[in-house]
């Protein structure tokens, strides 16, 4: 999908560091001649920039790129967007994701998108938050599980996950304070070590420092040293607690972290 081409990008340009060869010593008879003649040409990876959706088009590029970095080691993804590594499920991920978008003023949607190449290699969803303002996100909705049994399995999941968040932030952030929650973030492994993460987590930290408020998200065990870089710290291990019959099921094992408030705010 090219979905990432709608978007203005700097024209591509090679850049390139030249390293000249050093003359081989004639002492060392038994290693062959490297040809002085031409230089040797390191191509740069071209930059990566930071585009907020402003309309639901590229929502599916997002689900690709949720769909591809996560697999099915993720049982969060799976219980709310099942089989969305299939045409079915795929579609109604993208329906679900776009009635979020559409629904959620206070939400920011990023893409991290290869200024050369226009792709789109990564995602995040932001969302600004109200203490104390009652749920502050939906139920699962509609969906493709498989029967009622995998829907209550991903009821369970999704809903204890949002339940330790809002209790954290009523408990920490205080009635009516806003905090800023990271909901979603991946990279496709191919353009990983590129600093696309660390640039859609630093779109949300300047966001927070900006409005003065705290930065909470979860994190799994590859996640965490990542999110530390960026000023976060592990608050607790969270527990998802699900009924005897879901027992031998493998269920989230997450950190949910909280960067404190920085800046004057407003």
């Amino acid at each position: 999908m090219q979905q990432g081409k709608a978007y203005s990008i700097h024209d591509n340009i090679e850049v390139s560091q030249v390293i000249p060869q050093s003359p081989i010593s004639s002492t060392v008879s038994s290693f062959p001649t490297l040809s002085t003649t031409k230089p040797i040409q390191i191509k740069k990876p071209m930059p990566i920039s930071i585009h907020p959706l402003t309309t639901p088009t590229s929502i599916p590029t997002i689900i690709s790129i949720i769909s591809t970095t996560f697999a099915h080691n993720a049982p969060i993804v799976d219980a709310l967007y099942p089989h969305h590594d299939l045409p079915h499920g795929r579609a109604s991920a993208i329906a679900s994701l776009t009635k979020e978008f559409e629904s959620k003023p206070n939400a920011r949607f990023l893409m991290a998108v290869d200024e050369e190449t226009g792709e789109v290699v990564g995602q995040a969803n932001w969302l600004i938050v109200t203490s104390g303002e009652g749920k502050q996100e939906e139920g699962l909705g509609e969906g493709v599980w498989d029967d009622g049994e995998e829907r209550e399995w991903a009821e369970w999941l999704y809903g204890g996950l949002v339940r330790q968040r809002e209790g954290f932030i009523r408990e920490v952030c205080g009635r009516g304070e806003r905090c800023l929650v990271l909901t979603f973030l991946s990279v496709l492994h191919t353009h990983q070590r590129r600093g696309a993460g660390s640039q859609l987590i630093k779109w949300g930290t300047d966001l927070a420092d900006s409005m003065g408020i705290d930065t909470v998200l979860e994190a799994t065990k590859a996640g965490i040293p990542v999110y530390e870089k960026h000023g976060f710290e592990t608050e607790f291990q969270m527990r998802f607690e699900v009924p005897e019959k879901f027992e031998g099921r493998e269920r989230p094992e997450l950190a949910f972290m909280r960067r404190k408030r920085r800046g004057g705010g407003g």
